[in-house]
């Protein structure tokens, strides 16, 4: 079963990563990336978690009838042979409470629990900040 798991983790690949800081307090910041599984199997993530926010969740915008809300996923899942993106107006992560003083150029860390599978632990980027018009200014 060790092996199995291992084996899992290294499938499990992370592309285009990139964190929206928020300069205010109130506001989470945002992050986006490319999850991948090269496996033939579903890799479920069972929570994320950084050493610079209190919590990471991740959310989906929906438009009701005109207006876009953010609707919390509690158990996504990697497909096998599959990819999911988050990206701005879809899936994304949500980081709440800053923890910790960032700047733009620096990096995050994230831990994904793959639940039986262990966890996958990554550096992100914090590329930009976020701004009310929902436009990033890239460095």
């Amino acid at each position: 079963m060790l092996l199995y798991s291992i084996s899992g983790l290294s499938q499990l690949t992370f592309s285009n990563t990139s964190i929206s800081l928020s300069p205010l307090a109130n506001i989470p910041s945002a992050g986006y990336m490319t999850i991948t599984n090269e496996t033939d199997r579903t890799i479920p993530i069972v929570g994320i978690y950084s050493s610079f926010f209190k919590s990471v969740k991740w959310h989906e915008t929906v438009v009701f009838d005109g207006v876009a809300r953010m609707r919390a996923i509690s158990a996504p899942v990697v497909p096998p042979l599959g990819s999911i993106q988050l990206k701005r107006g879809g899936s994304h992560l949500m980081l709440f409470e800053l923890k910790k003083s960032l700047n733009p150029g620096q990096e995050i860390d994230l831990s994904f629990n793959l639940g039986s599978q262990g966890n996958k632990k990554i550096k992100v980027p914090v590329v930009t900040s976020w701004n009310p018009q929902g436009h990033d200014k890239h460095p």
